[in-house]
C-alpha cells in the first residue's frame, strides 16, 4: 500500500481531500510529495524510514485529528493559512528526517500545541524542532525527570542501561542545548543554594527548558 493510500485509509477519506481541515492537510501534503520517493537502490532504506515515520505522523494525529480541528478553527484566517501552508510543511521536514521513530509523538504534540498559538513566529517554530531534532529519547527522558515529580532519574537509567558517567554526558549535552543550567557554588542567596524548579545531582532546568519540555510533552488548554 503506498503511502497515498495509507493517508486515506487512516484518516477515512474515500476519495479526493474531504472539507475536514485536517484530513485535507494531509492527503494534499502527501500528494504534493511531501513524501519523496527513492531515486536509487541506495535511498531505499531511507525512503522505507522515511514512509514509516509519516504514516506514525498521520496515525498520532489522527488519533487527536479533533483536537487539531477545533485549535485550527479558533485560529484566525491569516494564523491558520500560515499553519496549513507553512508550518505543516516544516514540521513535515523533521519528521522525515528523524532517525528515531519513538519521537514522532513529540513531534505530533509540538503540531498540535502550535496550533493554539495565534501569529506564531517561524523562528520559534524551528529553534524549537532544532531543539528536539538534536536530542534523543535518553535524552529527553533524563530532561522530563527535572519536571516531572512522577518521573525517577533511577529508573530512567535502568531503563536506558545508563552508568553515571554516560548520565553526566547526557546532562552535560542538556546544558549545551540550554535545556539544564549547572548549579554551581555561585549560586548562592542567603546561605541556601538557589535552585530552580527541580534540581538534582547540581543541575537544574532552565526557562528555556521547561517551556520546551511544556511544548513537547504536554497539551496546552
Amino acid at each position: 500500500m503506498g503511502i497515498k493510500e495509507k493517508a486515506k485509509e487512516i484518516f477515512d477519506i474515500a476519495a479526493e481531500p474531504t472539507v475536514d481541515i485536517v484530513s485535507s492537510m494531509f492527503l494534499e501534503g502527501v500528494v504534493g510529495s511531501v513524501v519523496p520517493g527513492a531515486v536509487s537502490a541506495v535511498l531505499a532504506y531511507k525512503q522505507k524510514r522515511q514512509e514509516r515515520n509519516y504514516e506514525k505522523f498521520m496515525e498520532i494525529t489522527n488519533e487527536r485529528c479533533q483536537e487539531l480541528e477545533d485549535k485550527l478553527e479558533k485560529l484566525s484566517e491569516v494564523s491558520r493559512r500560515k499553519f496549513i501552508t507553512e508550518y505543516f510543511g516544516i514540521v513535515s521536514d523533521y519528521v522525515l528526517d528523524e532517525k528515531q521513530e519513538e519521537k514522532i509523538k513529540y513531534i505530533v504534540n509540538g503540531f498540535i500545541n502550535l496550533a493554539s498559538i495565534e501569529n506564531s513566529k517561524e523562528d520559534f517554530v524551528l529553534t524549537y524542532y532544532d531543539t528536539l531534532k538534536e536530542l534523543r529519547m535518553v535524552d529527553i527522558a533524563v530532561l522530563r525527570t527535572y519536571k516531572d515529580i512522577d518521573l525517577q532519574l533511577n529508573d530512567v537509567m535502568r531503563d536506558f542501561d545508563l552508568d553515571e558517567d554516560q548520565l553526566t554526558a547526557v546532562k552535560n549535552k542538556l546544558v549545551r542545548q540550554n535545556l539544564l543550567y549547572y548549579v554551581d557554588g555561585s549560586a548562592i542567596m542567603d546561605g541556601t543554594m538557589l535552585i530552580k524548579k527541580r534540581t538534582h545531582s547540581r543541575y537544574g532546568l532552565s526557562g528555556y527548558g521547561d517551556a520546551f519540555l511544556k511544548f513537547f510533552t504536554t497539551r496546552y488548554i
